[in-house]
């Protein structure tokens, strides 16, 4: 939920990368991933605070890919289609 909710803030995104395998729920370029440590997390916040330009690409990625993945007036719509076919049954 947070990742959504900065995403349509159009906020850059930091994540971890998964251990194992990828998340395939953040593929594409609208999440910075980085490893999990220290160290990965710092270089990534100071890669995105020195350079302008990153920072509102990957906050416009966010933004785009929440408004085409999470659209609230989309996504109302979906569960309200759902209900509806329980409803029936």
């Amino acid at each position: 939920k947070t990742i959504i909710e900065a995403a349509h803030a159009g906020l850059p995104i930091i994540i971890n990368k998964h251990p194992i395998e990828p998340i395939p729920e953040y593929k594409g370029n609208w999440i910075l991933l980085c490893d999990n440590t220290p160290e990965a997390y710092e270089e990534a916040i100071l890669k995105l605070a020195e350079d302008i330009e990153l920072r509102k690409r990957y906050g416009e990625a966010a933004y785009d890919h929440a408004m085409n993945n999470y659209n609230s007036n989309v996504m109302e719509a979906r569960v309200v289609e759902i209900y509806k076919e329980f409803m029936k049954e």
